[in-house]
């Protein structure tokens, strides 16, 4: 089978295309109706099976299991980071944890759907992994981890690497084509996917092509951004970070002994993790994310029915009850206490209106560079798209329509309300389409890529190979040349002459600003070990990227301005720890390099 997944920070889901009807469906493992699993495990401290899932969350507050959340977010973070997480440890690791989810819902979805391997997996990482190098890859970490499931392997381990919103992109232009009638929609997409762990705010393109005499989507990243992993030293800064704040707020309106005086909504610094951490939060925690899932939608949308002539101010002291939780007081003895409408706006307010608002901010040029006008309710060629389990809840819909003038939702399709049942489930939805070749990403390129030179007239010189969102191919190689862009000429590639003592200074820069580049230099003797040649051989410098989304470096003969030889040596850029020396480095473009 060609299978579809999406690891989800908190949920998790596994999709395919249905095999009688063609339409792809989320496949429901375990003993749970729903098809979202819990990314969760947890093992008995004193040895025995571990739990997965929806079994592991019966497990999640017993004090004689180690649990562990969130394992995705943690894989590109250093040991000093992820082992301040639940029970992480060097012999729990987070790349152990998910390896170990991952092979055993794989073979729980085989069993479900009764097949025995799968021929083709798609799997979805965050928007905000794309961009920049990381030191671990976590991209990296998890293709290994999936052609390494053994059902996966005797498939012949065929994985791809998709972001999210590519796969959310995908979903959305095949239903907006199944809405149209077979007609396709051919424009842009902003999508908003906030999930558990993090929020990406990425702008694709849609059209179609004929290929093998099929009429395919296709899909292109155009501009991204986003916050999440370890924010600010969190999880997150989307709906765990919420729900996480709204369970102290609740938590502190019902036991006072436990709050900081100065603010009694938090609870008090010397006691936070102690507390945080208790068998009596993780279990208050599931408690009112199942109040908000199943109650604050309705509740909310009173409330704002309640206080329309207020639009501005809301509703942040309502105190109408959600749904009455208990808990227990200071003594043990159990209480009822109201879980308030007040309490969802203002953790909301807390932890999610100003990051969202920051980074809608950031994608405004990108927004106006490539949509005519994408705040007028009459665009016919642009969407925005709700996706990820947070993308569900109303105050995030809310705030979108404020911020892009939807007055009327129902008349105005850029905001598309009628795929609202399907934000959860539209990411692996989408990877299930592209694993069956019904839509195709096209892979733009996440950073530019050169080298620097120097010329008499002009001095230091930085010359691209590819630049940063262009469409690349997989596995051709694009050379070092004068000027590859969109609005100038190729005016043929640079050669190099091969020097095992002085490796040529890259350059590398994170936007699509081509006049300035950040300088690195690799290590001589990381370069002398992997490309071995003759002393002064003439070389042409280039890159590609694979089905992984990592590029590497390529070492060819140089023929003339026009044409590349045989490859003589190749790196993988995953290993740019080693290359430049740096660790457990983010390279985007808020790092506070020296630029030209």
């Amino acid at each position: 089978m060609n299978l579809g997944v999406d690891l989800g920070s908190s949920t998790s889901y596994f999709s395919r295309l249905n095999p009688v009807h063609k339409i792809p469906e989320a496949i429901t493992v375990g003993f749970n109706n729903s098809p979202g699993v819990p990314t969760l495990v947890t093992v008995p401290k004193l040895g025995g099976d571990w739990e997965f899932g929806h079994s592991a969350r019966e497990h999640i507050t017993r004090s004689e299991y180690k649990h562990f959340r969130a394992c995705k977010m943690l894989l590109n973070a250093g040991p000093g980071e992820w082992k301040k997480h639940d029970d992480y440890s060097d012999e729990f690791t987070p790349e152990i944890i998910a390896k170990f989810f991952l092979e055993n819902q794989v073979e729980a979805v085989l069993e479900a759907c009764q097949e025995e391997v799968v021929r083709r997996m798609v799997f979805c990482v965050p928007e905000l992994w794309a961009k920049g190098i990381r030191v671990p890859d976590p991209k990296e970490t998890l293709y290994r981890i999936c052609r390494n499931i053994p059902q996966v392997r005797e498939g012949g381990g065929n994985v791809e690497i998709v972001t999210e919103p590519e796969a959310a992109s995908a979903y959305t232009a095949y239903c907006c084509r199944e809405m149209a009638e077979n007609h396709p929609f051919n424009g842009f997409l902003l999508i908003v996917d906030y999930g558990g762990g993090t929020l990406d705010i990425t702008l694709t393109e849609v059209d179609t092509a004929v290929q093998n005499g099929k009429e395919v989507i296709r899909i292109s990243t155009r501009g991204s951004c986003g916050v999440g992993e370890n924010h600010n030293g969190q999880i997150g800064a989307a709906g765990i970070s919420y729900m996480t704040r709204l369970t102290e707020m609740f938590l502190c309106s019902v036991r006072p002994d436990l709050c900081d005086p100065a603010d009694p909504t938090r609870i008090a610094n010397h006691q936070r993790r102690s507390v945080t951490e208790s068998p009596l939060f993780l279990d208050l925690y599931r408690d009112v994310e199942n109040v908000v899932i199943t109650h604050g939608r309705q509740k909310l949308e009173h409330a704002f029915l309640k206080n329309a002539s207020n639009p501005e101010g809301l509703m942040p002291q309502d105190s109408a009850s959600v749904r009455t939780i208990i808990v227990p007081d200071s003594q043990g003895n159990s209480m009822s206490a109201p879980l308030t409408v007040g309490m969802l706006y203002r953790a909301y307010t807390d932890t999610i209106e100003a990051v969202l608002e920051n980074e809608l901010n950031k994608m405004k040029p990108t927004l106006e560079k490539y949509v005519a006008d994408p705040y007028d309710p009459n665009c016919t060629n642009f969407k925005i798209v709700l996706v990820g389990g947070f993308g569900k809840f109303t105050l995030v819909e809310r705030q979108l329509q404020r911020y892009f003038a939807v007055n009327n939702a129902a008349a105005d399709h850029r905001l598309d309300t009628r795929l609202a049942t399907q934000r959860e489930t539209a990411i692996s939805f989408g990877a299930a389409l592209i694993a069956n070749d019904e839509v195709t990403v096209r892979r733009t390129a996440p950073v530019s890529l050169g080298i620097f030179g120097r010329t008499a007239a002009v001095g230091r010189t930085f010359y691209n190979a590819i630049v940063y969102g262009q469409i690349m191919e997989e596995d051709v190689v694009y050379y070092v040349r004068q000027n590859p862009s969109t609005d100038k000429p190729e005016e043929g590639i640079i050669p190099i002459r091969y020097n095992a003592e002085q490796p040529p200074e890259f350059a590398i820069y994170f936007s699509d600003d081509q006049t300035k580049a950040y300088p690195r230099e690799m290590i001589r003797d990381y370069w002398k070990d992997h490309i071995v040649l003759p002393s002064n051989t003439k070389c042409a410098l280039g890159f590609r990227i694979d089905d992984s989304s990592v590029i590497s470096l390529v070492i060819s003969e140089f023929r003339d301005a026009d044409h590349a030889g045989k490859i003589l040596g190749e790196i993988r850029l995953d290993c740019y720890e080693k290359m430049f020396g740096y660790n457990g480095i983010v390279f985007d473009t808020d790092e506070p390099f020296d630029r030209l």
